[in-house]
C-alpha cells in the first residue's frame, strides 16, 4: 500500500507486452520506454528523498475508478479533498492537449479543478499533471520534468525495515520507543460522514489510510522505521534524544492528523511502548 509500492502496479496500460519476465511499455512518441526491473535494482530514492529533492509539498496518484478519477495515493492532501475527489474521466483528460502526457495549468483554468481542490487553501496556483497510463495520473504542485519522472521510477518500494539503522539509533539513545497506532475506527467514522456518495466508501478509506501512512513515513520517522499493517494500523520506531511523555506524543500526533480526520482524530488508538532491549524492536514488528 502507498506510493512506495506503486511502481509495478501503476506503470501498466493497454499497450504493454511481456518479455522475458519483464513488462515493457511499447515505445512511441508520447510514452518513454519503462522497464519494471528498475524498481527492484539500483536503489536511488526513498520517497522522502524524492520529495525533498524536488521540494514537493503536495503529491498524488489519481486512479480511474469507473468513470471517475479518485485519489489513490497522496502526500499533503486533507481528508475533505480526498473523500470528495471524484473527477470525471473526460474532465481530467481534457487538460492534456495535443497528445501530450504532461500538462501544467493554473488551478483556476478549469472549474472542476477549482472545485476538487476548494478546501486546500494553501495550494499553489500552478499545478502539474502527468498521464502515466490511461488509468493513472500523477499530480504535484510543481512542474513535472523528465528527470523527475526518471527518479520517480527508481523509488525504493521494497517496504522493508532497516534494522541496522534502527539498532544504531537505539543504541545511541535510550529514550526511543515503539508505537502502534490503530486508525480503523477514526477513518471509517470520518469517511461515513464526509465521503462522496457516488463511489464505494472502501475507496476513500484506503486513500485516507495511505495519506496517513505517507505522512508518517516522511514526517514522523525515517522511511524504513515504519510498517503498515493490513488492519489500518501502523507500527513505528521513534528515536528520541529526550524522554517524551506519552501524553505529549499522543497530543502531537492527534493535532497533526486534524486536517485529515477532523475531530475523528481523537478516537485513534495509540499504544506506546518503551524498549528494554533492542531485540524487542524486531519482535514488535514481526
Amino acid at each position: 500500500m502507498g506510493l512506495f509500492n506503486k511502481a509495478n502496479n501503476l506503470l501498466t496500460n493497454e499497450n504493454e507486452t511481456e518479455k522475458d519476465g519483464e513488462f515493457l511499455v511499447q515505445k512511441n512518441e508520447k510514452t518513454p520506454e519503462i522497464k519494471s526491473q528498475v524498481f527492484h535494482q539500483n536503489r536511488l530514492f526513498a520517497f522522502s528523498d524524492f520529495i525533498a529533492k524536488y521540494k514537493i509539498r503536495i503529491f498524488a496518484i489519481f486512479e480511474l475508478t469507473g468513470n471517475y478519477f479518485t485519489v489513490k495515493d497522496s502526500l499533503g492532501f486533507d481528508g475533505k479533498t480526498i473523500t470528495n475527489f471524484a473527477v470525471a474521466q473526460e474532465d481530467l483528460n481534457s487538460i492534456f492537449l495535443n497528445h501530450q502526457n504532461i500538462s501544467t495549468v493554473n488551478k483556476t483554468d478549469f472549474d472542476f479543478i477549482s472545485k476538487a481542490f476548494s478546501s486546500m487553501q494553501n495550494l499553489s496556483e500552478s499545478l502539474s499533471f502527468c498521464k502515466i497510463s490511461s488509468n493513472y495520473i500523477m499530480f504535484c504542485d510543481c512542474k513535472i520534468s523528465e528527470q523527475m519522472l526518471h527518479d520517480f521510477q527508481k523509488i525504493d518500494n521494497s517496504n522493508k525495515l532497516d534494522y541496522d539503522l534502527i539498532y544504531k539509533n537505539y543504541s545511541e539513545n535510550n529514550n526511543s520507543c515503539i508505537v502502534k497506532i490503530d486508525f480503523e475506527e477514526a477513518i471509517e467514522t470520518f469517511v461515513c460522514t464526509n465521503a462522496s456518495k457516488q463511489l464505494s466508501k472502501k475507496i476513500f478509506i484506503n486513500s485516507i489510510f495511505t495519506e496517513i501512512c505517507n505522512r508518517f513515513m516522511f514526517w514522523y520517522s525515517y522511511p524504513f522505521f515504519c510498517k503498515q499493517n493490513n488492519d489500518y494500523s501502523l507500527k513505528l520506531f521513534l528515536p528520541s534524544k529526550i524522554n517524551l511523555p506519552d501524553e505529549l506524543l499522543l497530543t502531537h500526533i492527534i493535532f497533526n492528523l486534524k486536517d485529515i480526520l477532523n475531530n475523528c482524530a481523537e478516537i485513534i488508538n495509540i499504544e506506546i511502548f518503551k524498549i528494554n532491549q533492542k531485540e524487542d524492536i524486531q519482535i514488535f514488528f514481526e
